[in-house]
């Protein structure tokens, strides 16, 4: 469990360093560190603290000189990433690919209301334990030392009942300590299945973080979920591969082949609602690219990203399937890398341009159907 007496002793450290600290790129890694620390805290039902109040009262009311440099929300940093009209008209184009998909309107229809998962009697150590032996069954060194250096310290993962308010709506949550380079993880028990995707998933966060920093100032920060889906993946054939319960596993496969389909269907609605409120058009008007792009938001961004990521993780996965030693370099070599902020990502270097991601979005679905009795096999 984590040692709350640490993580405030760090912070504290933390907010000292920042405070005598002149140099602005080291105060920005400062400052993303102290902020995780601070929402660290704040993950706990019972402990609170106001970010900006503390973080203003460090630097003797200075922040807001830097509010614009560095603010650990999403809002700043999905701000911050490139995105031009044409960019944005292929996005449209997976979205609109993905919410027209038969296959997928089909599932809703029959599974929307199957999620409801069993109980089953895991414990904190059956979570650990399970997915110490994925990324062994996984037989790649590298891999497996960056997962055993989150697996095997206690005091950076942590297990609880809920969490607050603000994260009510997770099942997992990862920080990163640019600092001291540690990463904390932190799971909300449901005692059903979810619970080892979920710890499976964070723990993926840690590995990415050690293959690099990516520091959201630099790096693109919409595509950070990559690794840990394309994981995802893996890890639902793995345990089908344990015979945990193979009901319960292909749920998690109808799970995540809906989330992106149920993600596309809300952007739509949510572009018709923004498109209606700015320009008072007609709720069934069709919109163009030119009229998303002028009421685009930095939430409306981001599940554009995410639905990217998404898809660009059920590529990779594909290819591990095909070719397996391919296919995890290639993820390897996407957590050693940095996205550029400045331009258009491109994802060429582990051989998925846009026309690949654009017929994979036709694909998405076939997971939890077609596939479903594939299980991933080393090569």
């Amino acid at each position: 469990m984590w040692n709350i007496k640490n993580i405030r002793y760090k912070k504290e450290i933390i907010a000292k360093k920042l405070k005598e600290c002149n140099n602005i790129n080291e105060k920005i890694l400062l400052l993303l560190t102290l902020t995780n620390y601070i929402n660290i805290l704040n993950s706990n039902k019972s402990i609170k603290i106001r970010l900006y109040n503390t973080i203003d009262n460090i630097i003797n009311g200075n922040y807001t000189l830097i509010k614009e440099t560095y603010n650990k929300t999403n809002k700043i940093f999905i701000e911050e990433d490139y995105l031009d009209i044409n960019y944005l008209d292929y996005l449209l184009k997976l979205v609109n690919i993905i919410s027209s998909s038969n296959l997928l309107s089909q599932l809703n229809d029959e599974d929307k209301n199957r999620f409801n998962f069993k109980k089953l009697n895991l414990s904190t150590k059956d979570l650990i334990n399970i997915s110490k032996l994925f990324f062994k069954y996984l037989n790649d060194e590298e891999l497996y030392i960056y997962a055993m250096e989150v697996l095997n310290n206690e005091d950076y993962l942590n297990y609880t009942k809920e969490f607050s308010n603000k994260y009510i709506n997770a099942y997992g949550l990862t920080f990163f300590d640019y600092y001291y380079k540690k990463v904390y993880s932190t799971i909300a028990r449901t005692n059903t299945i979810l619970d080892l995707q979920a710890n499976n998933h964070e723990i993926t966060h840690g590995i990415d973080f050690y293959y690099g920093k990516k520091m959201p100032t630099i790096n693109y920060y919409g595509f950070h979920e990559i690794p840990t889906y394309t994981m995802d993946y893996l890890f639902i054939n793995y345990l089908d591969k344990l015979e945990l319960d193979k009901e319960e596993t292909q749920k998690l496969r109808l799970k995540k082949d809906l989330y992106l389909y149920k993600l596309a269907l809300q952007i739509n609605n949510e572009i018709k609602e923004l498109n209606l409120l700015k320009n008072d058009k007609n709720n069934t008007q069709k919109y163009t690219t030119k009229d998303v792009y002028n009421i685009l938001d930095w939430r409306l961004k981001r599940k554009l990203l995410e639905l990217e990521s998404g898809i660009i993780a059920y590529g990779l996965y594909k290819q591990i399937c095909t070719n397996y030693e391919y296919g995890m370099n290639n993820l390897k070599l996407f957590m050693k890398s940095t996205i550029p902020k400045n331009q258009k990502p491109n994802f060429e270097f582990i051989n998925l341009n846009d026309n690949t991601i654009l017929d994979l979005a036709h694909e998405i679905g076939y997971y939890s159907n077609k596939d479903k009795n594939i299980l991933l096999k080393k090569r």
